[in-house]
This record gives C-alpha cells, sequence and structure tokens, in this order.
C-alpha cells in the first residue's frame, strides 16, 4: 500500500491490529523488520502451573503453560499452545476439539494425582 508523504510517495504497510486477547508488544517482542513484517504471531497471557502449586509465571525447576498464538497472515489456524517452559523442548498445539480431550485426560490426571495423595495421607497416618 503508498501512501503520499512530504516528498513523494512512500510505502507504508497498514499497521498490525491486534486482536483484543492478543498480550505481546509486537514492536518488542517480534522478529526485526517489524512493522514491515506483518508476519506476526498474536499470542495472548499465559496460563501457568508449577509443581509447587504457584501459578505465577516465575523462574522454577519446570512449568507447564498455555497460550494461544494466531498468525497474523492467516497462513494456519489459531490453536492453544501447551509447553512445558524449556527452551527448544516440545510444544503441542492444540485444536479446539484436542483441547477437549486435553482437558478430559487433564482431569484423570488429577483425580489419579488426588488418590496419590490421599493414599499418601493414609499411609503417614499409620506412622504416626
Amino acid at each position: 500500500m503508498a501512501s503520499i508523504a512530504a516528498g513523494g510517495i512512500a510505502s507504508a504497510p497498514p499497521p498490525v491490529v491486534c486482536p483484543e486477547w492478543c498480550a505481546i508488544d509486537h514492536a518488542k517482542e517480534d522478529v526485526p523488520g517489524f512493522p514491515e513484517d506483518r508476519d506476526v504471531i498474536h499470542r495472548s497471557s499465559s496460563a501457568w502451573l508449577r509443581p509447587d502449586g504457584s501459578l505465577s509465571g516465575d523462574d522454577g525447576p519446570w512449568d507447564l503453560s498455555a497460550h494461544i498464538a494466531s498468525p497474523e497472515l492467516g497462513y494456519a489456524d489459531a490453536t492453544v499452545v501447551l509447553d512445558v517452559g524449556v527452551p527448544f523442548d516440545p510444544y503441542a498445539e492444540l485444536t479446539v476439539e484436542t483441547a477437549d480431550q486435553f482437558i478430559r485426560d487433564l482431569k484423570t490426571f488429577t483425580a489419579r494425582v488426588q488418590q496419590m495423595r490421599d493414599q499418601l495421607a493414609a499411609m503417614k497416618e499409620k506412622q504416626s
């Protein structure tokens, strides 16, 4: 897209308009060349889970995080990205359907961890 500027015509790409849920400052966070490069990924704020029970995004031994990612240029569908918080480790991109399955599996996992916790409490009760 061209725009008229003092002294002639200057090329000016349209600004990136973030969806309401986007939590990224693209001018700071994206690859060099922004705003000329419109190939940006919109990203929501993250949900965090840590083994010590902290739900913040502070540094720790590991964490599980999830956020929405959506390419500006629409070359891929928006997804929920699950990450273990270690650079270059595998991550998963979930659709609505696979996110639903993950939530069901997480509920099953949580119930099993609750059973283990209860068993541990019973063992400690017998020891005292």
